[in-house]
């Protein structure tokens, strides 16, 4: 089933100031699809997902399930009539009821058939791993174990959309990343559409489908998980969806045909010319150029000589080093121009002369916020 939100806007009242949470959201969410809204605290990710929950009146747009309307400013389907299943980020399981009464309560609540209640329970418990379990209380079980319970309540009387609303945020590194690939198995065998909210990118980019990443209650950008990195329209995007360098720039000629244009990048008292590709003209008029720190390359000096003049291509020295496990994070000033680059080892020292290479094509230009 389908769930579309057009022009989405939900405000409240803070005092005397009327606070905007969602303004103008939009996108569709195609059958069986996971739709992964991302962004930071206070973004509006979870008041949008509430909205389509039922969980709170909308002040402007329109909220559609499987085609029927079920929320407008006038109007507001009431959450147990959208046909939707909903885990929370606390879990939300009743702590005197066993495992299997929770699920119970569920089924019962949705008017599924008594003499087939039992059955499904022990469906459940075996879609998300826990079969035998069903008797314990949620104190009895771990964290991961009582999220696991929470998905089988969601979807035991098989709604049509799941809305998820930073389920694993409770769970520890290790777990969270267990739990993703479970949660993704479970997803694939129910079918079912599901609307996931989180902070973490790393989360969103392993089970998305798609991703509207938000700010400030507005859409910043929607597309698949490789658009978004590979091709952030602001900084916000780049900056937020991994690490970049993000360089305040000035264009100084353009190669309309190639989609190029030669760039002078100013930090203090020193100015490096940039070739970046770009795609609208529009950011030519106050362009941020920005470059992955994997797509810098360091060359080591180690003759002393000075480093040809060449198209993104500049002298530097390493000035900080940090060590981060599977690769080091390096710090490499070109005068006042400083450059994060990723390299798989600790091959460069502190202190140590390179060459820093950035290919044109791997330097953008977007448009400055």
């Amino acid at each position: 089933m389908t769930v579309t939100v057009e022009n989405l806007t939900k405000k409240y009242t803070s005092g005397q100031e009327e606070v905007v949470a969602v303004d103008d959201v939009s996108f569709e969410v195609g059958q069986g699809k996971l739709f992964t809204l991302l962004g930071p605290s206070g973004c509006g990710k979870t008041t949008t997902l509430r909205s389509l929950a039922g969980l709170e009146r909308i002040n402007g747009g329109t909220v559609s399930i499987g085609g029927e309307v079920v929320a407008t400013p006038d109007k507001s389907v009431k959450p147990e009539h959208r046909d939707i299943g909903l885990v929370f980020q606390s879990y939300a399981l009743w702590p005197h009821m066993t495992a299997r009464e929770n699920i119970l309560y569920a089924l019962k609540a949705r008017g599924w058939p008594k003499g087939d209640r039992e059955s499904r329970i022990e469906e459940v418990l075996e879609l998300v791993g826990m079969p035998g379990m069903g008797d314990r209380y949620p104190s009895e079980l771990s964290g991961g174990q009582q999220q696991r319970i929470a998905f089988a309540r969601a979807v035991a009387y098989e709604p049509s959309v799941l809305l998820m609303d930073e389920p694993l945020s409770n769970l520890d590194f290790k777990q969270r990343r267990r739990m993703r690939r479970l949660l993704l198995e479970m997803l694939e065998e129910v079918g079912i559409t599901t609307v996931y909210v989180t902070h973490d990118q790393e989360e969103a980019f392993e089970i998305s489908d798609e991703t509207l990443v938000l700010n400030g209650g507005r859409e910043a950008q929607q597309g698949t998980p490789q658009e978004l990195y590979n091709d952030p329209r602001t900084p916000f995007v780049a900056n937020f969806l991994g690490e970049a360098n993000l360089f305040s720039a000035s264009v100084v000629e353009t190669d309309r045909a190639n989609g190029r244009a030669r760039c002078e990048i100013s930090e203090g008292s020193t100015t490096v010319e940039m070739v970046c590709t770009y795609t609208d003209e529009s950011v030519l008029s106050n362009p941020t150029a920005v470059v992955r720190p994997e797509d810098v390359y360091p060359e080591a000096q180690t003759d002393g000589s000075t480093v040809r003049q060449e198209t993104n291509r500049w002298s530097g020295t390493v000035a900080h080093q940090f060590y981060r496990g599977s690769f080091t994070q390096n710090m490499v000033n070109v005068g006042d121009v400083r450059f994060m680059i990723k390299t798989d080892a600790p091959i460069l020292e502190e202190g140590e002369d390179v060459t820093v290479v950035v290919d044109p094509g791997d330097a953008s230009l977007v448009s400055t916020e």
